[in-house]
């Protein structure tokens, strides 16, 4: 019967790349047994040239739409073709144009304080030098109501005690990083990349046994969560908690994101298991004198449950996306034998997309720039790392993990997980470990694809084509999936845009109106 099938649908594939590309398809092919089962993953046979269906699924919707637009031309009236053209061409400019104004409302909400980087003479090394500069070094502390007062908000309730916000003379900064630091190093660097490969396989195992388009940070969240629960409690995560941890991490992220508005009854339920775990003597080894019962908890959620499983998530999705979006990546990638090539792209990925969209600090005494401009006490650096990454290299928008053959990381306009100088991210070890034995897992088992635009921000989570490598999709399937996401994530974009719009301003004002970082700071009640 899988003969019959595919009899009739590779000239209609064929017809379809021909129309699409100009060239007969070539089609990954299993070896079939007599038995009728296919070999292997490690024996699928990986075609270097393998048909970039996502260029072949957009050429057609946008042949589609030319037709459309033909027919609205020759129907409608002038004016109402221009209302028809503005509405039907929505998903291709409203999502970056609200990407650009949440982008300048966080500049902008600092006022004439806050200043963004790299710009002017203020690149490459430069940009550097300022971020390691020792006077860049407030975390939170603001004269007036700025971009921390969003951030709280969004992080609400663990805002006031999160690691990153905390300031470093603060007495419970050295607590704070003490707990983190010894449950990130409780296991070594082969256990660690050992556990996540083991979940990795579960996961995939039983969650793909059929094609299957799936969000990425959705379908990442339960691994990390699972993972992040086995550092700290060193015991499998129950699903009910299991459930309840990723819905209060999606919450997070869907405020971030202006995805939708907070609910604070989800992350409180998080906060309150976390409190009953620590009172029946969990994490006892984590902490040092100085955190009351709810402060650990906080901790614990705010760095592990919340931080660490979003960024990690969406660390995974944007490498998943980008293996999925090269196809001769993932074909080199699933030929390879070893994990250096895996590294390479893992760098890439972190370099086009890192996990940080925007980092700030604030100056603790006066700056001065190389061009001679004095940043007074108290300026807003805004440090954008996509900009910073993206200048510097040869064809610098490009997806080429070959460029590291000869790059080094310390010569380049490169750091991902932030300045070292000036409190990077602890978990950067655990991270690469992480990525690479999750990484190693998608390239073995699966086949991966996504016509979506691949932006920093993901806001409709990374929908992907997920296909078992021992029953391989033909090219007509795959073509007709991706051309159904296609029009899904049209609708959706703009639906979304909207809903990222009021949702954005209404979380900002409540922000501005609630104030908790100034009021922290000035002893208020929050």
């Amino acid at each position: 019967e899988r003969e019959r099938e595919r009899e009739v649908r590779l000239p209609i594939a064929k017809f379809l790349n021909f129309v699409c590309c100009g060239r007969i398809a070539t089609t990954t092919s299993t070896t079939t047994s007599t038995s009728g089962s296919a070999r292997a993953p490690s024996q699928v046979t990986v075609a270097a040239a393998r048909p970039d269906y996502a260029a072949q699924a957009r050429l057609l919707g946008k042949a589609a739409l030319v037709l459309v637009l033909a027919v609205g031309a020759a129907a409608l009236t002038l004016k109402a073709f221009f209302l028809f053209v503005v509405f039907l061409s929505a998903p291709l400019w409203l999502p970056e144009v609200v990407v650009k104004l949440r982008f300048h409302i966080f500049t902008a909400i600092n006022g004439k304080e806050g200043v963004q980087f790299p710009k002017g003479q203020v690149q490459g090394e430069a940009y550097k030098k300022l971020y390691n500069h020792p006077a860049a070094s407030i975390r939170s502390r603001q004269s007036s109501v700025g971009i921390t007062d969003c951030f709280w908000y969004f992080l609400f309730p663990v805002h006031w005690l999160h690691q990153e916000h905390l300031e470093s003379d603060s007495p419970l900064y050295s607590v704070a990083v003490t707990a983190t630091k010894r449950a990130l190093t409780s296991l070594s660097r082969e256990d660690q990349y050992a556990l996540a490969r083991t979940r990795a396989q579960r996961l995939v195992t039983e969650r793909i046994t059929t094609a299957e388009t799936v969000r990425l940070r959705q379908f990442f969240f339960p691994l990390f969560t699972e993972l992040f629960f086995q550092l700290l409690f060193h015991e499998e995560c129950p699903a009910d908690i299991k459930d309840m941890i990723v819905t209060s991490a999606d919450d997070v992220i869907s405020a971030l994101k202006c995805t939708k508005l907070r609910n604070l009854e989800v992350r409180d339920r998080l906060t309150q298991y976390l409190m009953k775990r620590i009172e029946a003597g969990a994490c006892e080894d984590l902490f040092e004198p100085g955190f009351t019962v709810k402060e650990k908890a906080l901790h614990l959620q705010g760095v592990f449950f919340h931080t660490g499983s979003v960024q990690l998530s969406e660390a995974m999705a944007h490498l998943v996306l980008c293996i999925a979006q090269h196809p001769h990546v993932q074909a080199k990638l699933q030929a390879a034998d070893g994990s250096k090539y895996l590294e390479q792209v893992i760098k890439e990925q972190l370099r086009l997309f890192p996990l940080f969209g925007v980092a700030h600090r604030i100056s603790c005494e006066d700056i001065t720039l190389p061009d001679d401009t004095v940043l007074p006490t108290g300026s807003v650096l805004l440090f954008n790392f996509q900009a910073f990454q993206t200048t510097g290299f040869d064809d610098a928008l490009s997806f080429k993990p070959e460029r590291w053959d000869t790059l080094v990381e310390r010569e380049c306009n490169y750091m991902p997980f932030g300045a070292p100088k000036n409190r990077p991210c602890p978990a950067q070890r655990l991270s690469e470990t992480w990525m690479a034995a999750v990484g190693q897992v998608m390239v073995e088992n699966l086949d991966m694809f996504s016509v979506i635009n691949h932006t920093r921000s993901m806001p409709c989570g990374g929908l992907c084509l997920l296909s078992p490598r021992t029953s391989p999709l033909g090219s007509g399937q795959i073509l007709t999936r991706m051309l159904r996401t296609l029009v899904a994530v049209a609708v959706e974009d703009v639906v979304r845009s909207m809903k990222q719009l009021v949702f954005g301003t209404f979380m900002l004002l409540h922000a501005r109106h609630q104030r908790l970082a100034v009021r922290y700071f000035n002893g208020e009640d929050i």
